[in-house]
């Protein structure tokens, strides 16, 4: 990357650091519950944070700015547990408390697919 490291905390923001001073370059706020996860996007241009609020949001990397967000909207979701960014920066996955897992398009709130994990029998 380019000596920036993005951290997520339970005071409902998500940090840009400097990675080689230690300096705060950035703070995000618009979540409204703790931030779990919190990765650049490929080209660095962009970050995605995933919180408690049943949110996950895009800012660009360089201001701030919130630039989207995706709201959990299934009856069971409390919050999402995880998201992680395609190689190729085009598509994200989410991970819920629910075990429910979606693929979204990194550019819209359109969902691309979505699955329910299910329970096997043991035999």
């Amino acid at each position: 990357m380019d000596g920036r490291v993005v951290t997520g905390s339970a005071d409902d923001t998500a940090k840009v650091w400097d990675a080689e001073s230690g300096r705060e370059l950035l703070t995000l706020r618009g979540h409204n519950g703790s931030v779990g996860s919190a990765v650049f996007f490929p080209d660095g241009r962009r970050i995605l944070t995933e919180g408690s609020d049943r949110a996950a949001k895009f800012w660009d990397a360089e201001n701030g700015r919130q630039l989207l967000t995706l709201k959990g909207d299934t009856m069971r979701l409390e919050y999402w547990v995880a998201a992680a960014i395609s190689r190729d920066g085009r598509r994200i996955a989410t991970g819920g408390d629910d075990n429910t897992a979606a693929v979204w398009m990194a550019a819209s709130p359109e969902e691309v697919d979505a699955w329910r994990k299910t329970e096997t029998s043991r035999r």
